[in-house]
């Protein structure tokens, strides 16, 4: 996992294995992630996220 804070946004991004049944069909998938948060009042709140496979 790797996070960059500059000011009052921040980038959260990972990769991961997920075991998972998809129509049927068993298997590990490989996973990208990513998290773009702002502070807002002080909080950290999630702008946008998003998901693929690599």
């Amino acid at each position: 996992m790797r996070v960059t804070v500059d000011g009052d946004t921040a980038l959260v991004e990972s990769r991961s294995r997920l075991d998972a049944t998809i129509y049927g069909a068993r298997r590990v998938w490989p996973i990208a992630s990513t998290a773009q948060l702002r502070r807002i009042d002080g909080r950290w709140v999630i702008a946008r996220s998003a998901s693929t496979t690599f």
